[in-house]
């Protein structure tokens, strides 16, 4: 039996995509910065929150489990859009051998062109995941669980800090980024074992206006002193800024999703529609993400051009018409694909066939045993 997913956590994702969307946009550095300055710490700290090691009893089999959901739905979902990028003639021609850009997934070196790579996204979740099962193992057999989770999320949080600060160099599989982001994934454990009253107050409606003054400060200080924040690049600004605000704007989005879905349960037309919609997202952040990370370089510019827009302008205005536009490109393109995948073939994002066809399967099954 599949796991009764939370309805907020959907949301939170769904929320988060969009804001990988925006940030692969042309949007105005003051937004980008905001939206950098927390974004994709959300999506890590719900990857902590929702994640279990109890349908996998040993480590090898919870290894293959994330190689079939994750580097191997990465690989494919990055590959399909590469070739359609290439047969619509919108590659630069420069790659020196195909075998060369396939070979690029072992390594997995951002940056590297002309070698093929899975979203940063993805060989970070996959390398803390396996983090994480081990961190599990080693807080049980310690027996101090929250104590342990506390000390390995402040040192990752110091030490990657301090490589992405000193050192600097990118590693296989975004190891650097992986290190300096997993005190997220790890306050998304840490969440998790609160009990459930207490979780519905710290997500408390409240929260919103604290959370969002400590977001819009540091979130300020750290763009006014520092830039964007870039977790592809792995700059983070200042330590404590970015620290503060990561948390804020992760407790915010949390907030509003934990309201929506209250007042989903209480009804409301408008509440209905929501749900609908974020849940959707929510549920297929995999494919948005790797479609969208296949389409924003090139294909996106290439047809916000075709309607003489400019991502390269430096014009506000222009900025955010090339944000919102770029925003229902992804939207059009990346949920037909997401429907077809759910449809047609789930085993490429490592699931089972869709509910619909193993209920047919069934129906099938129990039809011939009457017959019988």
């Amino acid at each position: 039996m599949p796991s009764k997913r939370i309805a907020w956590v959907d949301y939170a994702k769904g929320i988060a995509i969009i804001g990988v969307f925006l940030m692969h946009s042309a949007m105005p550095v003051v937004a980008s910065s905001y939206i950098g300055s927390f974004d994709m710490m959300l999506f890590f700290a719900l990857s902590g929150y929702v994640f279990s090691t109890r349908r996998h009893p040993s480590f090898p089999l919870f290894v293959w489990s994330r190689v079939r959901t994750l580097v191997i739905p990465g690989v494919v979902l990055t590959v399909i859009p590469f070739i359609i990028t290439e047969l619509m003639g919108l590659g630069t021609g420069e790659f020196s051998s195909y075998p060369k850009y396939a070979r690029g997934f072992a390594l997995n070196l951002r940056s590297h062109y002309g070698f093929g790579e899975l979203p940063w996204f993805l060989s970070c979740l996959f390398l803390m995941e396996i983090g994480a099962y081990i961190l599990q193992a080693l807080a049980q057999r310690i027996g101090r669980i929250m104590a342990v989770y506390a000390v390995v999320a402040v040192v990752t949080l110091i030490g990657g800090y301090a490589y992405s600060v000193l050192i600097h160099k990118t590693l296989p599989w975004s190891g650097d980024i992986a290190l300096a982001l997993f005190p997220f994934f790890i306050l998304g454990m840490m969440f998790r074992r609160l009990d459930a009253e207490l979780q519905n107050r710290l997500l408390h409606p409240v929260a919103v206006l604290p959370s969002l003054v400590v977001l819009g400060l540091f979130g300020w200080l750290n763009g006014a002193s520092t830039g964007v924040i870039n977790p592809y690049l792995n700059r983070y600004g200042n330590l404590l800024y970015y620290a503060l605000a990561a948390v804020a704007g992760i407790w915010l989005v949390l907030s509003i999703c934990h309201w929506v879905e209250d007042r989903y349960r209480r009804g409301g037309a408008l509440s209905g529609a929501i749900d609908v919609v974020l849940r959707y997202w929510g549920r297929n952040t995999l494919v948005f993400y790797c479609i969208n990370d296949a389409i924003y370089p090139r294909l996106i510019p290439w047809l916000l051009g075709l309607v003489g827009l400019d991502v390269t302008s430096t014009d506000d205005r222009i900025q955010i018409i090339c944000a919102l536009l770029a925003l229902v490109i992804n939207l059009v393109i990346c949920s037909p694909a997401a429907e077809l995948i759910n449809r047609c073939c789930p085993q490429l994002l490592g699931h089972g066939a869709s509910p619909s066809i193993r209920a047919e399967r069934h129906i099938g099954r129990h039809g011939k045993h009457e017959q019988s």
